[in-house]
């Protein structure tokens, strides 16, 4: 039974990411420019959440999640961006500062 349950969760899963960079820059371009990142030793957001629980174990992602953040198989694009992700203005004002 127990057997079963695991083959059942397996495939609600699957890999988002081709490598551990690529997960990074998506996190780059979306979770670290959104006001649900992580912060004060807690997750706002269900995606982010997920995406690091399968950075450290088997780099499955539930298909729900994988939906909520705009995954499609049929994708070209290395990174894009998430649909619930809210734009940070004061990281967005720093990233677009003049420099020196």
């Amino acid at each position: 039974m127990a057997h079963a349950d695991k083959e059942t969760r397996m495939n609600r899963k699957q890999s988002v990411f081709a490598n551990g960079t690529q997960f990074l820059a998506w996190r780059s371009r979306n979770c670290t420019r959104c006001v649900k990142q992580w912060a004060e030793n807690k997750y706002s957001c269900e995606i982010e959440k997920a995406l690091d629980a399968a950075y450290i174990n088997d780099g499955l992602v539930d298909r729900k999640i994988l939906e909520r953040m705009g995954f499609s198989m049929n994708a070209i694009e290395y990174t894009w961006d998430c649909p619930e992700r809210v734009l940070n203005e004061s990281v967005e004002s720093f990233n677009n500062a003049e420099p020196y």
